[in-house]
């Protein structure tokens, strides 16, 4: 590896040990590594009041769009979505299980946990339906979707799910 770019956090952000050659050719004009980290993830400080299967998650998240792994990204921003709709469902006041006697214990689809979660949870609305519509489109396309998954494309889509996201962490875990 020639020269290597640690990013300790200048916000305490998260680490992640990036060859500088391999990166250029990565990241684009418009979004340095360091403008990334600044805009897009959570500081240290809000990460410690995160559930640790979020914060494993949401770093992966980080680290596969820097390394331009935009339908990772997008999967694991939906991840974190269904995870955190499951773990704060007392908190915004929905069921996560399913009705089903017959599957007692099975956590509803993320369809239906975002649909409860906005009626009660409104102001999160757009960013849910928009973490779910990138993941339906590029994970689970259809045929009559006739989506083409350009580079731009997707990055673009990964970009909208990354700020979604950690706006719905923030508001479920770090708000009051």
């Amino acid at each position: 590896m020639g020269h290597v770019l640690r990013l300790l956090d200048p916000g305490d952000r998260f680490n992640v040990e990036l060859d500088l050659e391999g990166l250029e050719k990565i990241a684009t004009k418009k979004h340095k590594v360091r403008e990334f980290v600044e805009e897009y993830t959570l500081g240290k400080a809000a990460e410690q009041r995160i559930p640790n299967n979020i914060r494993i998650r949401l770093k992966e998240l980080y680290r596969s769009f820097i390394l331009g792994n935009h339908l990772a990204a997008i999967a694991l921003a939906r991840a974190v979505l269904e995870y955190a709709l499951v773990d704060r469902s007392a908190k915004i006041g929905i069921n996560p299980l399913s009705d089903d006697p017959r599957y007692p214990n099975r956590t509803r689809k993320l369809g239906m946990l975002v649909e409860d979660a906005s009626e009660n949870r409104p102001e999160l609305k757009l960013d849910m339906k928009s973490i779910v519509d990138a993941g339906n489109k590029t994970l689970h396309p259809k045929k009559k979707d006739n989506l083409v998954l350009l580079p731009d494309a997707l990055r673009g889509l990964a970009l909208t799910s990354i700020k979604a996201v950690r706006r719905v962490v923030e508001n479920l875990y770090l708000e009051k």
